[in-house]
């Protein structure tokens, strides 16, 4: 595999809605003569015609109170949806445990429906990985408890020296749940579209290759009309697709779905460029090898930069937390901090378990990971990160070049 000289270094937002009709049968059951606090089972019974509450409110009688489904699997950062269906509760309360994982409202009110049955589909929106439980109770301390899995983004890494990309699931340090091998040559970075697609760099074959999910197959598409040695790429809100290519020093664009020619070539300023990263304002930043800094260009990009970053050493990675801040990996094995406009000092720099890093990226959770190809690691740490790292990812990494989380 051929190196450059920087390659050198090598060596629930929460919601209620209202569900629509729901009853049948002669009339409410009596009302329960204790107040104390008791919980049952969800009971299953089949309604044609309300697909959301089917499992719930079943016509007569509605005992006590009743959850479908009892237990929801979500992704980080996604959402799921249970139904609650009582007699009594003119409003649910709503308690969630441990705090942090899950979000739902603190009490909802459900619809009165024929018979005196309520009922209420409720949101639960994700925040973090790991498990939680939602208490459901109604007006006569009746209670039902839906558990939650929050299942981590997974994690794709290159592995240049391995030519494939490894993926990992949460919490990344076992092995690897699968590899990428096929139309992988020489890659070095990846990337996903807005659509969940996984795009790979192929360094040796002066393509890109995209897949679909499960992402181990074939490439459904080869890319390859104006591209020169990639190296990296990233995706702007448009969903147009920019690569960096530092064997001729620029930064094409590409609009979907890609293999036509380029709509845009990048120059200015570009001096060895590798790594690519989109801000929240839409502005291009590009770490360029040669030219030992960062610029940073607006939008259509093909203007000066608009701004240049010097305060850096061998900058072969940039990325973005979701306050803004500028992350830099540098080639003295550290990590750099800046905030907007970026160009003055660093505010913070990670070392601890940093060695020689060349790529970086952000978790849902704000967690951020550093591909470390000095010793074939990658740390992941918790904010403010400059700590040691609360996770080392070493399982099948064979010189680790690029990150990525999938959807």
């Amino acid at each position: 595999m051929h190196f450059r000289r920087s390659r050198a270094t090598i060596a629930v937002v929460v919601g209620a809605f209202i569900l629509g009709g729901c009853g049948g049968g002669a009339g409410p059951a009596s009302l329960p003569t204790s107040m104390s606090p008791s919980v049952s089972r969800p009971q299953s019974v089949h309604r044609v015609g309300h697909p959301l509450d089917a499992n719930v409110c079943t016509s007569v009688p509605v005992k006590r109170l009743r959850v479908t489904p009892d237990s929801l699997t979500i992704a980080q950062n996604g959402s799921g949806q249970f139904t609650a269906c009582t007699q009594y509760s003119s409003v649910y309360n709503l308690t969630v445990k441990p705090a942090g994982i899950v979000t739902v409202p603190a009490n909802v009110t459900p619809t009165v429906h024929r018979h005196g049955i309520k009922a209420v589909t409720i949101t639960v929106t994700a925040v973090a990985a790991g498990t939680a439980t939602i208490t459901v109770t109604d007006k006569k301390h009746n209670q039902q408890v839906v558990a939650v899995k929050v299942q981590g983004q997974p994690l794709f890494v290159v592995n240049a020296n391995g030519n494939n990309i490894a993926e990992y699931a949460a919490p990344y340090t076992g092995a690897p749940v699968a590899t990428i091998s096929n139309g992988v040559n020489g890659a070095f970075r990846v990337a996903f579209s807005a659509g969940g697609n996984l795009f790979v760099a192929n360094d040796a074959r002066s393509n890109i290759t995209e897949y679909a999910q499960p992402y181990t197959g074939a490439p459904i598409t080869t890319i390859s009309n104006g591209v020169t040695s990639p190296f990296d790429l990233a995706f702007n809100a448009s969903g147009n697709l920019f690569v960096s290519s530092p064997n001729n020093n620029t930064v094409t664009e590409w609009e979907p779905p890609y293999t036509g020619a380029p709509v845009a070539t990048i120059s200015n300023g570009v001096n060895t460029p590798e790594s690519l990263a989109f801000n929240g304002s839409g502005n291009l930043f590009v770490t360029n090898a040669n030219g030992n800094t960062i610029t940073e260009y607006a939008p259509p990009y093909t203007g000066a930069p608009i701004a240049t970053i010097s305060n850096v050493d061998g900058p072969s990675a940039v990325a973005f937390d979701a306050s803004g801040n500028l992350f830099v990996a540098n080639g003295n094995s550290t990590v750099t901090e800046y905030t907007s406009p970026y160009t003055g000092a660093s505010i913070a720099t990670i070392s601890n378990g940093v060695n020689l890093p060349f790529d970086l990226a952000f978790n849902a959770s704000g967690n951020l990971f550093v591909a470390n190809v000095g010793n074939n690691t990658i740390t992941e740490y918790a904010p403010p990160y400059t700590g040691a790292p609360i996770a080392t990812i070493s399982d099948s990494l064979h010189v680790p070049t690029g990150l990525a989380f999938g959807p």
